[in-house]
C-alpha cells in the first residue's frame, strides 16, 4: 500500500501578495519599536478625547470637556468609550491598536478589491500601500477618524456591490465618524442616488433605497446632535467664507510634493480609474468618490 503526499502549491500571485503584506506589516508597525512615543501631534489630542468621553456615553451622554472637544464627531469616541469600558488601556488606542488600523484598511481594500476586480488588482492595492506616500503621511498624523471612516466606506460599497441591506450600518458609522470623510460619502452616495433616479424612479428598488438613505442620513443626525453647533455648523459656514487665501492651511505637503513623489502610483491609478469606466459604462460608488476627492 502505498502512501500520497499531497503539497499545496502556492501561485507566485499568493507569494507576491504574502511579500507585499509582510511590507505592510513592516511599515506600519515598525514605528512601534523605532520610537517611544507616537508619530505626529495628535495623539494628545486623541488621548484626550478618549478618556473624556469614556467618563459619558456618546452620543447619549457626553463627558467634561473644553470647547474645541465638541468639533470631533462622535463615532470613533462610541467604540472607544466601550472597549476602554471593557477594561482596554487608553494608551493602547493611541499605540499598537492605531499601527494595526492602518494594517486593517490596506488589507480590506485589497480584499475588497480582489473580490471586485480580481487577485492581481487586490496584490496591486497592497503594494500601493507599502508605496504610498500620503498614506503615510495620514498614519504619522494620527488620523484615527479618517481611517475609520474610509474603511466604513469601503464597507459600504462592498456590501453595496452584493445587494446587502446590512450597507446602511456602516453607512451610519462612516457619516457619524469624521465630518470631511462623511461630506465625501454623502456627496457620493447622493450623486449615486440622482443618476440611478434618472431611469429608475420609478422601480420600487430605487424607492427602497432611497428610504434606506434617509434612514442613514437622520440616524446620522441624530448621532451629531450633541455637538452639532461646533462639529457641523461651524464647518458650513467655513465652506462658504473661507476661500483661496483665507482657507487655513493643512498639515500636509502641497498636492505638488505628492505629484512628485507618487507620480507613477498616481498614473497608474488613474489608468485603472479609466479602463473601468470604459468597462463598466456606468458610473459606481467608487468612481464617484474618485470624481468627487479629485
Amino acid at each position: 500500500m502505498s502512501s500520497h503526499s499531497t503539497t499545496a502549491k502556492v501561485t507566485p500571485l499568493t507569494a507576491l501578495a504574502a511579500f507585499f503584506l509582510l511590507l505592510v506589516a513592516v511599515k506600519f508597525l515598525l514605528p512601534l519599536f523605532l520610537y517611544d512615543l507616537p508619530l505626529g501631534y495628535d495623539p494628545g489630542i486623541y488621548r484626550y478625547l478618549f478618556v473624556r468621553h469614556a467618563e459619558g456615553f456618546p452620543p447619549f451622554v457626553l463627558g467634561e470637556m473644553d470647547t474645541w472637544a465638541h468639533a470631533h464627531a462622535l463615532g470613533l469616541f462610541i467604540f472607544s468609550t466601550l472597549l476602554i469600558r471593557a477594561g482596554l488601556p487608553v494608551d493602547w488606542l493611541v499605540g499598537w491598536l492605531w499601527n494595526v488600523m492602518a494594517i486593517v484598511l490596506v488589507c480590506v481594500l485589497a480584499w475588497v478589491t480582489a473580490k471586485r476586480e480580481g487577485k492581481a488588482v487586490g496584490v496591486c492595492v497592497l503594494l500601493a500601500g507599502v508605496l504610498s506616500v500620503p498614506y503615510f503621511d495620514g498614519f504619522a498624523a494620527m488620523y484615527w477618524k479618517a481611517y475609520l471612516a474610509l474603511l466604513f466606506m469601503v464597507l459600504t460599497f462592498h456590501l453595496m456591490d452584493r445587494k446587502s441591506w446590512w450597507a446602511v450600518i456602516p453607512a451610519i458609522f462612516c457619516l457619524a465618524t469624521h465630518n470631511q470623510t462623511g461630506l465625501l460619502f454623502a456627496l457620493v452616495m447622493g450623486t449615486w442616488w440622482f443618476l440611478l433616479g434618472l431611469r429608475y424612479r420609478k422601480h420600487p428598488q430605487w424607492w427602497k433605497a432611497t428610504l434606506a438613505g434617509a434612514v442613514v442620513f437622520a440616524v446620522a443626525v441624530l448621532v451629531y446632535l450633541p455637538v452639532w453647533q461646533q462639529a457641523v455648523w461651524d464647518h458650513v459656514k467655513k465652506l462658504f467664507t473661507l476661500w483661496g487665501e483665507n482657507a487655513p492651511a493643512g498639515s500636509f505637503p502641497p498636492g505638488l510634493f505628492y505629484l512628485k513623489m507618487n507620480a507613477l502610483l498616481l498614473l497608474a491609478g488613474a489608468c485603472g480609474f479609466l479602463c473601468t469606466l470604459y468597462r463598466d459604462r456606468s458610473v459606481a460608488p467608487w468612481s464617484l468618490a474618485v470624481l468627487w476627492s479629485a
